[in-house]
């Protein structure tokens, strides 16, 4: 499985299209948050 974060939607495109689990965050202060959820 992967994971891809990003910060735009043409990030989550891009993952979906690789067959990756997109997690789309609003910029840096949320890639603590995305760490977090793919952790758990």
């Amino acid at each position: 499985c992967c994971v891809y974060v990003g910060d735009r939607q043409s990030d989550v495109e891009a993952a979906r299209n690789a067959g990756a689990i997109p997690l789309k965050v609003e910029g840096p202060h949320g890639l603590e948050d995305a760490v977090n959820a793919i952790l758990s």
